[in-house]
């Protein structure tokens, strides 16, 4: 499978999420688009600190790191998807990353949605149904006061 071939197939992909698996742990998510093939994985250890930052770029007054936050949530979690995690690969998928969103900062956004999406955990997130609102009990409710 070439990284940069356009034309993917599902078992392709799956075999690459497969690969992923196996260095970075069942925590990771594996995409095609801008013409590669990206992985995003949560870290083993750290992670927290890399979504304490995303939460405050998300607040930050300042509109650009705002808008950014996904994305960097992004770029902190990328790894290579067929090899080894080494400080040299992050820095070329890295740079990658840069060079698309410099022609397609579109697809930025997209891999950010996606890095909030494996942050998030498993899901379906379930709870339970809050008490009923009906005044069943005997309680009698009050209109808001006019002025």
């Amino acid at each position: 499978m070439s990284e940069s071939d356009p034309n993917l197939s599902t078992p392709e992909l799956d075999a690459a999420r497969a690969k992923a698996v196996a260095l970075h742990g069942d925590r990771v998510a594996v995409y095609e688009l801008g013409g590669r093939v990206w992985c995003l994985a949560v870290p083993r250890q750290g992670f927290r600190m890399f979504w304490q930052r995303y939460k405050a770029q998300q607040q930050s007054a300042d509109p650009t790191t705002k808008a950014d936050a996904e994305v960097q949530l992004a770029r902190s979690m990328l790894v290579p998807c067929g090899a080894a995690a080494t400080a040299e690969a992050v820095k070329a998928e890295r740079a990658a990353f840069d060079a698309m969103g410099d022609e397609y900062p579109g697809l930025l956004d997209v891999l950010g949605a996606g890095a909030e999406a494996l942050a998030l955990g498993p899901l379906p997130i379930r709870a339970a149904s809050p008490p009923s609102s009906s005044a069943a009990d005997g309680a009698t409710p009050t209109s808001p006061p006019t002025a």
